[in-house]
């Protein structure tokens, strides 16, 4: 069992587990919820951190309406011609955001990222499931 983050789309919850519990979390998940919730695993999606001082920057010149959101903002936006569910946290202790992408676009939003001079690879990079956990980080 891990962290996990939850976030109230109104009509529905979304919740992002640690690619690495997440067996063992959907089941402990599936075993405490009432029979009504039903639990949908979506496994065609990655989730890339984009942490650090320029991160708003940086994310911002794929949509300028994430300059905007406070932390754990959570919403769905096109960020350049990717139809992704964004949050702002700061789960490293510095300001950031989680990017949920389609599975079969993360490389290539990856790469525009790592296109900014601020931007570089830090972390963890994991295949799970056809999901991906990968951290970048933005320093000045």
């Amino acid at each position: 069992m891990d962290d996990l983050m939850v976030t109230n789309f109104g009509d529905h919850l979304f919740v992002v587990v640690n690619a690495a519990c997440k067996d063992q979390d959907i089941a402990h998940l599936r075993a405490n919820m009432p029979d009504d919730v039903t639990i949908e695993v979506i496994e065609d999606r990655a989730l890339l951190a984009l942490q650090g001082p320029k991160a708003a920057q940086v994310l911002a010149t794929l949509n300028p309406a994430v300059a905007d959101m406070v932390f754990m903002d959570a919403a769905a936006m096109d960020l350049d011609g990717v139809e992704c569910l964004v949050s702002r946290s700061g789960y490293t202790g510095e300001d950031g955001y989680e990017i949920s992408v389609p599975a079969e676009k993360a490389e290539d939003f990856a790469r525009k990222l790592l296109a900014h001079d601020e931007v570089e690879w830090i972390g963890l990079g994991a295949v799970i499931h056809c999901v991906w956990n990968v951290a970048c980080a933005v320093w000045s």
